[in-house]
């Protein structure tokens, strides 16, 4: 497989900001102005058809408590790979990206403390240099270290998905369940701030045990209004019939 790999950065310092991506990819990259994310950092995979051809983005978006160049809130900070394949060791790729932002963008593009980051620069086009020696670090790793069964090929995948995004907690990612969630939804979101399975089990048996309990206390009332119904029935039926 011919693997083309290409680095996209993204967000709002100041205004939404974009480095780049190719004019057809602007659509998609632009769509994340609007998304909103309580997240301290999760990567979101979306398989997308550009023209005649697919393509899966992986994005590594932080997108809580970020703040302007002007201290306004509501920003976002974003680095997307976009590959002509599906990529399934999202461990990997989750690590990649995370160390890449510590390394690459911290002290350059953002400042960060324990209750929130500031972007530093007011446009991209500042750290040019940088994210091109970004992009190539990012590429020649994931090229040299990845095993090609890491890599799948696009075909009967699911594009341009409107279907819910799955969300899956990043332990919990394995090469299968990942390849099945990304090739019938076309979409997914790993994170390790994502509740995990047994978390959101114990979660769910919990609110049965609640509604359980609820329903028990509503049917004794309704079973309390009647005895009381009954009573006063009988207390009346009684004085009259003196």
């Amino acid at each position: 497989m011919d693997l083309k790999l290409n680095l996209f950065v993204h967000g709002v310092p100041k205004g939404q900001k974009i480095w780049g991506p190719q004019e057809e990819d602007r659509n998609f990259i632009e769509s994340f102005y609007s998304q909103k994310s309580d997240l301290s950092a999760q990567l979101k995979i979306d398989v997308m058809k550009i023209g005649s051809d697919a393509y899966c983005y992986y994005t590594y978006l932080r997108g809580s408590n970020i703040l302007d160049i002007d201290n306004r809130p509501g920003s976002y900070f974003a680095l997307t790979i976009r590959i002509n394949a599906c990529y399934i060791d999202l461990k990997n790729m989750y690590n990649i990206l995370d160390v890449s932002f510590q390394k690459f963008i911290l002290g350059k593009i953002l400042t960060s403390n324990e209750s929130s980051s500031k972007y530093i620069v007011a446009d991209f086009q500042q750290c040019d240099d940088t994210l091109k020696s970004l992009e190539k670090e990012i590429i020649n790793y994931l090229s040299s270290f990845s095993n090609s069964s890491d890599f799948i090929n696009l075909d009967n995948f699911i594009t341009n998905s409107k279907l819910a995004c799955q969300n899956v907690n990043l332990l919990e990612c394995t090469n299968k369940n990942v390849l099945t969630y990304i090739k019938e939804k076309g979409s997914l979101s790993v994170s390790p701030f994502h509740p995990s399975s047994q978390f959101l089990e114990y979660t769910r048996k919990k609110e049965e045990e609640f509604e359980k309990i609820k329903l028990e206390a509503q049917k004794q009332i309704v079973e309390e209004k009647k005895k009381i119904r009954t009573t006063n029935t009988e207390y009346k039926s009684r004085i009259f019939n003196r």
